[in-house]
Formats: C-alpha cells, structure tokens, sequence
C-alpha cells in the first residue's frame, strides 16, 4: 500500500522534507526486506531514483525549491 503525504505550508513542507530525508537514511541502513517496504510505501522508483509520494503547497517558492535540492 502507498501513502501520499500532503505538505501544506512552510512548516508542513519543512517538516515533510526532514520526515523523507529520515525514510532515506532509513532505508540505507535497514535489511533488504525493510528498505523494500519503506520504499513501496513512501516513495516511487523511477530508474534507480527515488520520489517522495507527496504534493507540496506553498504561496512561496523558496521552501518546495529547498525540498526539491535536498531529494537531488
């Protein structure tokens, strides 16, 4: 099953961001079975790269661009 995380805000895209860049670290350090789990359900592999399953609103640009360099 897949979750789509809604970030709405500056905090809720700071947060979202630091939540996903922690699911990363996870699946670097977890078992083959876990790393799988975590990323079917949080991200979607497009060659070799992961993408977040989440939709950033903000009025503001600089916090999503900030999200977006962080994932690259």
């Amino acid at each position: 099953m897949s979750v789509l995380v809604l970030q709405i805000g500056q905090c809720g895209n700071q947060i979202g961001c630091k939540i996903f860049n922690n699911l990363k670290q996870q699946i670097d350090s977890s078992t083959e079975c876990l790393a799988q789990n975590i990323a079917n359900t949080y991200f979607t592999t497009e060659k070799d790269t992961l993408y977040a399953n989440s939709l950033l609103i903000d009025m503001e640009a600089k916090v999503i661009e900030k999200c977006q360099r962080q994932s690259e």
